[in-house]
């Protein structure tokens, strides 16, 4: 008894006084584990990096691209990034020479999150001090909609060096657009034939389409419109001019253009596509439905819940039909007895 006492008067005091009894215990162990983490992390970094493949000299590389944009260099041993400036020039500043016999790429992602096409130079000759550039990066560019009707608006648009020359490159494939058409028809073997008897012809090869040219405003935009007149597949990319040299080709994108008479079959394809997830519910819609008219044509008829009420309400007239029935029939055998019984009768007698 006193030992529970004692035990319970020391509890109070503790709490009482705030003392973290188990505080230091759990500080000590959460601190060994973190030392354990960062001793297991920075063993793992040191691993990592073998410095046995990084030169002791330096190099700096300057290029232009569309303004405020991410640029990105990249190399197995190097990874760095700087925004552009105003103009869209950008420089990395004494970075160390890798080792590594690889090329060094970059990227830019511009102020849309579009990203160019890497731009790869060869390995960097290890000399202590060399400047490598300007280095024009590819333009970003992007487009509205990659599948469209005949008639619908296209708008190309993206962002390089400002104030500079695009040139749009165009080509053309019918054939590639007949073979999108029938892949993009693979489950609907009816849009292929449609295609098929309306171009009876075999398609031409694909050819490229006279460049157009477009200017880059003082904020590195540009846009054009694409031609959307008649069904084709085109594929396209842009090219920037400064400095009288041309940058490298931003990415590839590709249009097609589907006729008019694929936008019935686009509807009729997207309204099976929104009821495929409620089949199940339109089935048993459907079967309620189809139970319900059962039961409304056989006992909820208008007609025969009349009949109904009348034969509640007039059961002898309803049934007098056949009750005279009946009575003649009976009345035509006692008829037919009586005869038979007349006839023994006339028999014994003779």
């Amino acid at each position: 008894m006193n030992r529970t006492i004692l035990i319970a008067f020391v509890s109070l005091c503790l709490i009482a006084a705030r003392i973290p009894v188990f505080g230091p215990i759990m500080a000590a162990s959460s601190e060994d584990a973190n030392n354990k983490y960062n001793a297991k992390h920075n063993a793992t970094i040191s691993v990592g990096i073998n410095t046995n493949l990084i030169s002791e000299n330096h190099f700096n590389l300057n290029g232009y691209t569309s303004p405020h944009a991410k640029v990105t260099i990249i190399n197995p041993t190097l990874y760095d990034d700087t925004y552009s400036k105003e103009d869209g020039y950008f420089e990395f500043k004494n970075k160390l020479i890798s080792l590594v016999q690889e090329e060094v790429c970059l990227t830019t992602q511009d102020q849309m999150g579009r990203i160019s096409m890497p731009t790869c130079i060869p390995p960097i000759p290890d000399e202590e001090g060399i400047t490598i550039g300007p280095v024009l990066l590819a333009p970003t560019v992007s487009l509205t909609a990659g599948n469209v009707f005949i008639g619908d608006t296209v708008t190309l648009s993206g962002q390089t060096i400002p104030g500079t020359e695009v040139k749009l490159s165009m080509f053309t494939d019918e054939k590639k657009a007949v073979k999108n058409t029938i892949a993009h028809s693979h489950d609907r073997p009816f849009a292929a034939i449609l295609k098929r008897l309306l171009q009876p012809i075999s398609p031409v090869e694909a050819y490229s389409l006279a460049p157009q040219k477009v200017k880059a405003d003082a904020q590195g935009n540009y846009s054009t419109l694409l031609p959307s007149e008649s069904a084709q597949y085109y594929r396209m990319f842009t090219q920037t001019t400064f400095l009288e040299s041309f940058s490298p080709k931003s990415i590839t994108l590709s249009l097609d253009v589907y006729p008019a008479w694929m936008l019935f079959i686009k509807y009729v394809f997207a309204f099976f596509d929104t009821i495929k997830s409620r089949l199940i519910e339109i089935l048993i819609v459907v079967q309620i439905a189809t139970v319900f008219f059962v039961l409304l044509r056989r006992y909820l008829h208008p007609f025969r819940l009349a009949r109904h009420k009348q034969q509640l309400r007039y059961p002898l007239v309803l049934l007098a039909p056949h009750s005279l029935l009946l009575t003649e029939h009976r009345l035509a055998l006692e008829n037919h007895v009586l005869l038979k019984e007349d006839a023994d009768i006339m028999r014994r007698e003779a």
